[in-house]
């Protein structure tokens, strides 16, 4: 947990204290598109991590098509999207259910 927390605070930081710094940029125009080049990567690594981790748990090895999970995600969505549910209350909820299949089911 040490490691890991090493290797993650610097990251962090540098998220926060520099954000802040790097919005004076704005105005610059040529600064501007080297942002939104930054901007657009950050964005697909994340579409990445997504993809790979949404792979990974609706089709897990052997066990075939996960339903539990892809009902929970898409009972999620629909909570946050047209509910008005606040991300908070959706996650407990989620990890509630979760915590409860894991606990009667497996």
């Amino acid at each position: 947990m040490i490691i890991e927390i090493s290797r993650t605070v610097h990251r962090f930081l540098f998220i926060f204290l520099g954000g802040p710094y790097i919005e004076k940029f704005r105005g610059n125009k040529k600064l501007t598109g080297a942002l939104s080049s930054i901007t657009a990567a950050v964005v697909g690594v994340v579409l990445n991590l997504a993809v790979w981790f949404g792979m990974h748990v609706l089709l897990a090895d052997a066990a075939g098509f996960n339903w539990f999970a892809a009902l929970v995600g898409l009972g999620s969505f629909i909570a946050i999207q047209w509910g008005g549910v606040s991300i908070i209350t959706v996650i407990l909820a989620a990890g509630g259910l979760g915590l409860i299949s894991w606990i009667f089911i497996n």
